[in-house]
């Protein structure tokens, strides 16, 4: 919930769905791991082979340093300290250890991914707007943006990295055009959406 107030779209996949083909890495940039004393040695290995090959791995906690009887193994990706980000071939691991409160853990998460993403393509000023930003053609974008409140109105403005020319909204009948500001190589679109209420735009 906490990354996707702060405008990530996290997916889960199984253990299964690697060791299987159902799903492969190479096209996501983080991964996040919970705490994970065992992992099958097909699920480590193609892990430890995505970090190697670029990805950053995140880790909360213990992660394969056990066996599945319980015994303790070398770990596959000792770190120097927890919170240092130690590399790895051309991708990286951050250990994170589960000190503190329910909410800094979390806020501790949301940083290491945001450390790990750097500068994003778009981002809102409130973050209980939920953002998904979608190539469609050429240089057309299409942007939905939710708001995830079921109480409260949510007025702000949402920016979006590129130089766009126009913006329309398609959730209007007759496709309003939006105005929109340009600031230091972003475009910066005005939003005010009821609780629940979504929109989607066109940027072109």
């Amino acid at each position: 919930q906490e990354l996707s107030q702060a405008c990530f779209r996290p997916g889960f996949c199984p253990e299964r769905y690697l060791t299987q083909g159902k799903e492969t890495l190479w096209n996501v940039r983080v991964v996040l791991v919970p705490p994970a004393p065992y992992l099958p040695a097909a699920v480590r290995a193609k892990l430890i082979a995505w970090v190697q090959g670029g990805g950053t791995l995140i880790t909360l906690g213990p992660f394969a340093t056990h066996d599945a009887y319980g015994n303790s193994v070398a770990a596959p990706l000792a770190v120097s300290a927890p919170g240092k980000i130690t590399p790895r071939g051309a991708g990286c691991h951050v250990s994170l250890a589960i000190q503190g409160t329910p909410d800094q853990i979390a806020e501790a998460v949301v940083q290491a991914v945001s450390d790990a993403v750097g500068e994003r393509a778009v981002t809102a000023t409130d973050r209980r707007l939920e953002l998904m930003l979608r190539h469609v053609a050429g240089p057309r974008y299409v942007l939905i943006a939710l708001n995830r409140d079921p109480r409260s109105r949510v007025a702000g403005r949402v920016a979006v990295r590129g130089d766009f020319q126009a913006i329309t909204d398609m959730t209007v009948e007759e496709c309003m055009p939006v105005p929109l500001r340009r600031n230091a190589g972003t475009c910066e679109i005005p939003v005010d959406l009821a609780p629940g209420e979504g929109r989607a735009f066109i940027l072109e």
